[in-house]
């Protein structure tokens, strides 16, 4: 607009009064540093149309020059510096004060009565944004790095070796299980006999002529015998090799981890601070040039608090478009409007309330049994995201010290990525990826996933492998199951959920394989019972139940309950 009206053929004094208006917008909504390069165009425009403007051109680089040492935080402000800043003219020009005054004033007027155009930039101020994503990246910096440190304690566990003992079970099921002199030969006073042993050499070494003499004097089935050995020592060596393989691989992706996790511990001591407070939060806004006179926190509860700001310069569509979302990005929570004020007495400012508070709560209780005291091989993890709240469970194939290892595993890393913004798909087939590359196919682990979103109760059941769940609502069971593989097993994993929701009082009910083929039976038995009662209560009730049928595996039962706010019933 400037470039054009400088160059429209129009009376002097319309031209310097546009010229004044929408210098005086530019300098108002993208501040005097942008403005300046369009004041000296105008001027070098001007001294082209006529040299005697070289007063015009002075009247409009003076006034303006007072923008450099203030910013005004209103238009009123700002009209009435721009009116004020022309007292010095007197002293510099020949001052016309008819002229001056009148496209000096006409100007001001045009600025002060247009509408007010948003002025808050979209990005906010360079200063505030490094602070912000600095204490964003300690935090995920602290958890990478707990994550790589797990991962190199993973890759320097011990390669297990190849168990001799399945293989010379095959030779015995071939050569040995139906000889007549079964007994005789393999077996002495109720302990493996020489042959039987001679199995268990041939995997590991060459026989000398004294093992082969005896093995062609006292074998029924010499040559059946040999021939055996042979042919399963064969994929014996393969599986060896193999394993040897592994190892070398493991230990190379040690290394790497080690490093990575020493870059994220240095990463994040670096960036060490003190975590942000009520203060912080109203920084992070300023940068975004909300004029804010106060903000306060008020905390009610553990998950309950109230947000009181006063802000100058605002109207309800910015606080609901602008002002809220960014907060809500800041705080990585919901929240809900209370109030918009901005009545005369609150002197000049606009009063907002804000509140964040789930509009449902999760009781929940986990009952475990088992086989191995000190080691149940299904785990458990509860975390949650703002209004997402996460129930896992997975079950490691079969029960005792290992098993507890890759079930506790999955959780750890499960529970990591998703609290550091990772996508659930992406965080999945990384967790899907780490379990191939360190078992090589040979442990795998379920994983039931439960999130429920306590602003809308609205639940998501994702299961890989897992134990059907099981929905209670108004006295009526349903049973929910999908068929997928466990996690660990294919390269790429197909993700299949269930969406619903819940309503109050509704109760999902997770388990591990253990609880046997009666478990929806049982539920459906007991269900008067397990609608009048806590979480807790009802798994311990439903162990006691699958205890009295089965307890032949590891055992893993979750209630989960949803409950109403009682300011929404």
């Amino acid at each position: 607009m400037l470039a054009i009206v400088s160059l429209v053929e129009v009376n002097q004094l319309y031209m310097m009064i546009l010229l004044r208006f929408f210098l005086l917008l530019s300098t108002y909504y993208l501040g005097i540093n942008s403005t300046m390069p369009a004041i000296l165009y105008i001027s070098i425009i001007l001294m082209f149309i006529d040299p005697l403007l070289k007063d015009e051109i002075l009247s409009l680089i003076l006034p303006f020059s007072i923008f450099f040492m203030y910013n005004p935080k209103n238009k009123l402000t700002c009209s009435s510096t721009y009116i004020l800043s022309h007292l010095v003219l007197p002293f510099f020009i020949n001052y016309d004060y008819y002229y001056h005054n009148f496209i000096i004033i006409v100007s001001a007027a045009l600025f002060l009565f247009i509408p007010t155009f948003k002025r808050r930039p979209k990005l906010l101020n360079e200063d505030y944004k490094n602070i912000t994503s600095r204490n964003k990246l300690i935090q995920r910096a602290n958890t990478f790095a707990s994550l790589f440190k797990q991962l190199t304690n993973i890759f320097q566990e011990a390669n297990h070796n190849v168990n001799v003992g399945e293989f010379v079970g095959y030779v015995y099921e071939d050569v040995c299980l139906h000889c007549p002199s079964r007994d005789l030969c393999f077996y002495q006073d109720g302990s493996v006999g020489r042959l039987g042993k001679l199995i268990n050499k041939g995997f590991k070494s060459k026989y000398s002529e004294e093992d082969l003499k005896y093995i062609n004097s006292n074998c029924i089935s010499p040559d059946k015998f040999l021939k055996g050995i042979n042919e399963y020592k064969e994929s014996y060596e393969k599986i060896k090799r193999v394993n040897q393989e592994n190892l070398h691989l493991k230990r190379d992706l040690f290394y790497e981890f080690s490093l990575l996790s020493e870059v994220f511990d240095n990463f994040s001591n670096s960036l060490e601070q003190a975590p942000f407070g009520d203060q912080q939060l109203k920084e992070h806004l300023l940068g975004y040039q909300f004029n804010i006179t106060y903000l306060y926190k008020h905390q009610i509860s553990l998950d309950v608090y109230t947000l009181e700001i006063g802000l100058m310069d605002i109207n309800k569509e910015d606080v609901i478009n602008e002002l809220v979302p960014i907060i809500e990005s800041y705080l990585n929570e919901s929240l809900e409007i209370i109030s918009i004020k901005d009545a005369m007495h609150y002197l000049g400012y606009t009063s907002v309330v804000l509140k964040h508070q789930p509009n449902y709560s999760l009781q929940f209780g986990l009952q475990q049994y088992a086989l191995e005291p000190l080691n149940c091989g299904d785990s458990f993890s509860a975390f949650h995201q703002d209004n997402l709240h996460y129930l896992a469970l997975s079950d490691g194939m079969g029960q005792g010290k290992m098993a507890a290892a890759e079930s506790k595993l999955t959780l750890e890393v499960l529970s990591k990525l998703i609290l550091n913004g990772i996508s659930l798909k992406d965080t999945i087939d990384s967790i899907n990826a780490l379990l191939k590359i360190k078992n090589h196919n040979d442990m795998f682990t379920t994983l039931d996933l439960c999130h429920i979103n306590l602003a809308n109760a609205k639940m998501k059941l994702i299961k890989y492998g897992a134990n059907p769940s099981y929905h209670i609502r108004n006295g009526t069971v349903e049973k929910i199951a999908t068929n997928s593989l466990p996690v660990g097993i294919v390269s790429k994993l197909k993700m299949s959920s269930y969406e619903m929701l819940l309503k109050d009082n509704d109760i999902v009910i997770m388990s591990s394989d253990g609880t046997g083929s009666n478990f929806e039976q049982i539920i459906k038995r007991n269900i008067k019972i397990i609608n009048h009662m806590h979480p807790q209560e009802a798994a311990t009730l439903l162990m006691d139940r699958v205890l009295e049928e089965n307890n032949l595996d590891d055992i893993s039962i979750v209630v989960i309950k949803i409950v109403k706010s009682e300011l929404l019933k």
